[in-house]
């Protein structure tokens, strides 16, 4: 009984720190589902109340294929994406948030003005489109966090992490620079092939070139990150996410290789 009474407080700390919450702010989990008929996207919102006012904690990306079974590998499922602006963490100010059965979008209010993220899909989709909306004011730079394939965290000798890019492949552990003409990156591990089983995935993102100063990736053979900085002054920065769950790594990145890209101009 006292066994499990400790095992319960322990579960309690851990997260609690996983949420990086004070001991008089409540933090829950809130899954906004985008449905594509295809490819649908969960957001999963790691949501706390403080003097009566929402804020994010964490974004979470899961894919599925089947409209019933969500990714647990790809894109992290607690906190796929970080967002400076101006250095200052944009979670840190109190959100809105709105959504519907395409579309997830939420609202900061910064010192700067409102700024947003919005998430959108489309019917019979496969993608995440994705809008950073700023002020005007400022510098975006964005941290992507990915775990393609597997874990394996208690024997990272069963991973071999890799990122491709339009114009090459990069094993890790590394630390990289990507040219801004490299256009995507797309994330796998060559151990671990997500064919047949919807839990696992492999991911990418795609940038615009014209919004974005310097890309680098980082990462072992666990967690791997990918640093995006942007130009100063940009009312928007645009992306597009993917996952492909339970699909082959290499059939993926055939799909990537294949994709015929128009850029948009910055704004």
């Amino acid at each position: 009984m006292r066994g499990n009474l400790y095992k319960s407080i322990f579960l309690l700390c851990i997260l609690m720190l996983a949420l990086n919450l004070r001991g008089d702010e409540k933090g829950t989990v809130r899954n906004i589902d985008l449905i594509t008929g295809n490819i649908n996207y969960r957001i999963a919102l790691g949501i706390f109340n403080k003097d009566g006012k929402e804020y994010i904690s964490g974004i979470g990306l899961l894919g599925s294929s089947d409209g019933r079974t969500y990714s647990k590998r790809g894109w992290s499922a607690q906190g796929f994406i970080q967002l400076k602006m101006n250095g200052e963490n944009l979670f840190k100010y109190p959100v809105e948030i709105k959504s519907d059965v395409k579309t997830c979008e939420m609202n900061f209010n910064t010192p700067e003005g409102k700024s947003s993220i919005t998430f959108r899909t489309e019917e019979q989709g496969n993608r995440l489109l994705t809008t950073i909306h700023m002020p005007g004011k400022g510098k975006l730079e964005t941290t992507l966090i990915a775990y393609p394939g597997e874990f394996n965290k208690q024997n990272l000798s069963l991973n071999q992490r890799h990122v491709a890019t339009a114009m090459r492949d990069l094993a890790f552990p590394s630390e990289e620079k990507i040219g801004k003409e490299e256009a995507w990156i797309y994330f796998y591990d060559g151990k671990n092939n997500p064919q047949g089983n919807p839990y696992k995935s492999t991911c990418a993102v795609l940038y615009n070139p014209n919004e974005t100063e310097q890309v680098g990736v980082k990462g072992e053979n666990y967690a791997v990150r990918t640093t995006l900085v942007h130009k100063e002054g940009l009312k928007e920065v645009h992306y597009i996410f993917w996952e492909f769950p339970g699909r082959d790594h290499f059939k993926a990145l055939e799909y990537m290789k294949n994709l015929k890209i128009e850029y948009m101009k910055s704004l």
